[in-house]
């Protein structure tokens, strides 16, 4: 007979919360949180089949999150305010202005946001606070500690401290010598900057490490990834003089509470660098560096530098002329090799090792992206380059340079943007992206936007949800929502223009159902009703719709837009629930799939029960990318049916007897004369 061990499904497709219990030890893959600063990929088995082509160590420019689940849908969960925004009206006409303070979280840990803002009262003390990913319920804030400094040598500037990376501490010894058990990790949200670490406790907010470093800055690259390991750093400091600088690259610890720099430090080496290349492959432990050769201001060419990332050697120089550079932050390192985007509208790889031409890519459409103009960034993932052009997305293989694929966002009125661009139908009027997005959970998520955008603003712009791999729309709905983070299937940002922020994920339901309270005859029909509603705290009590209409749904509940869509011809659908009757006997009866109506979030179904019985009724609803599961029972008695084919008439009261045909006659003549009486008074009172 086999014996089965503990079942390890995975993570569940409903809706669940923080904390996870000990028993899911299989859902760790998921459970990660924002950001993924330092993580390191080999302490994952099946890295490659689910990132395939990514790197196995974090590389800040790729902006991408492992282990989390993004949402599915454009279903907001909740929402807040955190300025005044939109257009003003009246004297301004409609022009408006923009609130800064509506960002997301710098981190998301274990379910909870922490991130710091300035209260909108006198004094306007920033506060440090933390609230519930999946509610925006406030757990605590307290006052953001800060520190002076001299800004360019010149003018004392004060900032508020507040953490932005999460720090993972493992045990540095096993429970039993020789076995993989081990005792508990310890978590820390953490600061590095000014020269200066801090600490702070992700469940109290309170400070818990202030000390002073040896160096003046440093990259947090590396995190913990089981015993015996520690989270690292590194630094460049001059030990020598202005004059005759002498460069060591230190590499050290953030790991406890010590003062003593020394202690902290793993080696200590001598650095040929000022500084850490600006593009770095931590996998192959190669980077570079890229500058423009102008002439009258304007680019030329590309100096372009590889150096050992640990030595600080330079491995290769080279310049390439009559090859414009658009801007130093488009460059990406990854795969052994150094992406660089040229004026002219396309990439250009180099072997980050030899300096060797590896690809020329191919060019972006022409007009608007064919100069290249868009983004001041590249992110990176599943061996590919994303460019957010002014005409869309483009996915380039790192393998090649060629487009794997491009995505679009069509206006939704013709006249509302000046882009065109030539596609297979028509030449088409299309939204422009100009900035930077993140990516997790085999998605890109990303907003449109306008260099220096100006007012009126321009209509329909959207937060956009694609498929890495298909360069497909996951979903996208009006509003621009910046993408702040994602982790445990949700993602939080900042609309500026309305001045909230909003969290897209799954929400919860509640399903309910009811039948006739009295018995109903078999063979007679009665009708079963219910409801599946939202619970979410942005709509509560609203119909839960169909993951294709969600966008609409939200448009109209959020964002003011018609219900029908903006031109009137968008219907909302509402959710499939499963009904069935249990009678008392055990016998089951299927009574079918019902979708339930997208304005009201009812249903109805008509059943014809035709056996007498007690039968319990269960509607459910198994949830879907939106909301989580949720039924709900009721009781219905059928009783006997009438016997067939005998007459229905009524019976005789005792004592009673019929009337009689004098009676009647005699009833029928009192009748007509007060007829009569009548027809007389009214004629005399017109006359």
């Amino acid at each position: 007979e086999m014996v089965y061990g503990w079942p390890e499904p995975g993570i569940t497709d409903d809706y669940w919360t923080r904390p996870v219990q000990v028993e899911h030890r299989d859902w760790w893959p998921s459970l990660g949180n924002w950001p993924a600063t330092g993580y390191d990929g080999t302490a994952d088995p099946n890295w490659n089949s689910v990132y395939p082509n990514t790197s196995v160590y974090w590389i800040e420019q790729n902006k991408f999150a492992p282990w989390v689940e993004g949402p599915d849908s454009a279903h907001i969960v909740w929402k807040r305010q955190e300025g005044i925004a939109g257009i003003i009206g009246g004297q301004a006409k409609s022009y408006g202005l923009t609130a800064g303070a509506a960002s997301g979280p710098d981190i998301i840990y274990a379910g909870r946001c922490y991130d710091s803002y300035q209260k909108p009262v006198s004094g306007g003390q920033t506060m440090f606070r933390c609230y519930d990913l999946r509610t925006g319920e406030l757990y605590w804030e307290t006052e953001a500690q800060s520190y002076t400094y001299m800004w360019f040598g010149l003018f004392p500037r004060t900032v508020p401290l507040v953490p932005d990376t999460i720090e993972y501490n493992p045990p540095t010894s096993s429970e039993v010598p020789g076995a993989e058990a081990a005792g508990t990790w310890s978590v820390n949200l953490m600061l590095i900057s000014g020269g200066s670490l801090y600490k702070w406790d992700p469940w109290t907010g309170d400070m818990t490490c202030n000390v002073s470093l040896g160096v003046d800055d440093a990259t947090f690259y590396r995190s913990a990834n089981g015993r015996n390991t520690v989270p690292l750093a590194l630094s460049v400091q001059n030990i020598g003089t202005q004059q005759s600088p002498n460069y060591r690259l230190i590499k050290w610890t953030t790991s406890g509470t010590s003062s003593n720099f020394a202690s902290r430090i793993i080696s200590n080496t001598t650095y040929a660098l000022s500084s850490l290349p600006s593009c770095i492959d931590w996998e192959t432990g190669y980077g570079a560096n890229v500058q423009g050769i102008s002439k009258a201001e304007v680019y030329v060419g590309q100096r372009i530098t590889g150096y050992d990332v640990w030595t600080g050697e330079q491995l290769w120089t080279k310049e390439v002329m009559d090859e414009p550079l658009y801007t130093n932050y488009g460059s990406i390192a990854g795969h052994g090799k150094i992406a660089i985007l040229s004026a002219r509208g396309y990439y250009q790889a180099y072997d980050l090792a030899t300096g060797a031409l590896a690809w020329t890519g191919d060019q972006m459409d022409y007009p608007w992206a064919s100069c290249a103009f868009g983004a001041y960034s590249a992110m990176s993932a599943y061996g590919m380059i994303f460019r957010e052009a002014m005409d869309g997305i483009y996915a380039y293989s790192w393998d090649d340079g060629s487009i794997v694929w491009k995505y679009e966002a069509e206006a939704k009125a013709v006249y509302e943007t000046p882009y065109t661009v030539e596609n297979a139908k028509t030449v088409m009027p299309f939204y422009s992206f100009g900035v930077g997005g993140i990516i997790a959970d085999g998605k890109f998520y990303t907003w449109n936007y306008e260099h220096t955008e100006s007012w009126p603003v321009t209509r329909g712009w959207s937060i956009h949800a694609i498929d890495c791999f298909t360069g497909e729309a996951v979903w996208d709905m009006m509003g621009c929502t910046v993408p702040a983070a994602v982790a445990d299937g949700y993602l939080v940002g900042g609309n500026t223009y309305s001045g909230y922020v909003y969290c897209y994920g799954k929400g919860e339901s509640e399903t309910t159902v009811s039948a006739p309270d009295v018995a109903v005859p078999a063979g007679t029909s009665m009708t079963i009703k219910g409801s599946v509603l939202d619970l979410s705290p942005a709509q509560p009590g609203t119909p839960c719709v169909s993951a294709e209409t969600m966008d609409t749904q939200m448009e109209y509940l959020h964002m003011q837009m018609p219900i029908g869509g903006l031109w009137g011809d968008e219907l909302i659908t509402g959710v499939p629930v499963t009904l069935c009757a249990l009678k008392d006997d055990g016998t089951y009866v299927d009574l079918g799939v019902v979708v339930t109506d997208g304005y009201s979030g009812t249903f109805g179904l008509t059943w014809t029960p035709d056996t007498e019985g007690t039968y319990k009724i269960l509607a459910n609803f198994e949830g879907d990318v939106s909301y989580g599961s949720s039924s709900a029972t009721t009781w219905v008695t059928v009783g006997p049916s009438p016997a067939a084919g005998a007459p229905v008439e009524p019976e005789p009261t005792e004592g009673t007897s019929l009337i009689s045909t004098e009676l009647a006659i005699a009833l029928g003549v009192v009748a007509v004369i007060a007829i009569g009486a009548v027809a007389f008074l009214l004629l005399r009172k017109r006359k």
